[in-house]
């Protein structure tokens, strides 16, 4: 059960797990395959039919069976690996796309409030505003407590 090792390549490492869950799914289908030749082959040897259908019986019984077993843990284990690649080049280009979104709106968070402070800064060393509660007002637009004159 070793062979999945020439599944790596070069440049990309797959964790132990991915492999060791690959490599259950093959035993798996080994097993039941097992499982299923031995029941054939027990079917075939303890029913009392002439030999053709004892034939048949391991045929249909056993061998059919098996085959689609290993076959099929074969395929579920490649599949997985390749499944698992997949998702990790998913995985990678979103994680890329969210990382380029970040930058950009990096930039433009930064350029607004770059503009902002400097419109602040402007207005609150000009000498004709004052500020009330943090809000600049010019000298034209400024509160009166004594009211319309």
């Amino acid at each position: 059960m070793g062979g999945f090792p020439k599944y790596r390549r070069g440049d990309r490492t797959y964790s132990y797990s991915n492999a060791q869950l690959a490599s259950s799914f093959m035993m798996a289908g080994n097993l039941f395959a097992v499982l299923c030749l031995c029941f054939g082959i027990g079917l075939g040897a303890f029913i009392s039919a002439p030999p053709e259908q004892r034939i048949a019986n391991v045929f249909f019984f056993g061998l059919i069976p098996a085959l689609a077993f290993r076959l099929s843990g074969r395929f579920l284990s490649r599949f997985f690996v390749l499944s698992s690649e997949l998702c990790e080049r998913i995985v990678t280009s979103c994680l890329r796309y969210l990382a380029h979104l970040t930058r950009q709106f990096d930039k433009r968070v930064l350029r607004v409030s770059l503009r902002i402070n400097a419109f602040f800064s402007k207005a609150s060393s000009s000498d004709n505003s004052s500020t009330f509660s943090g809000i600049s007002f010019t000298k034209g637009f400024q509160l009166s407590k004594t009211g319309p004159s």
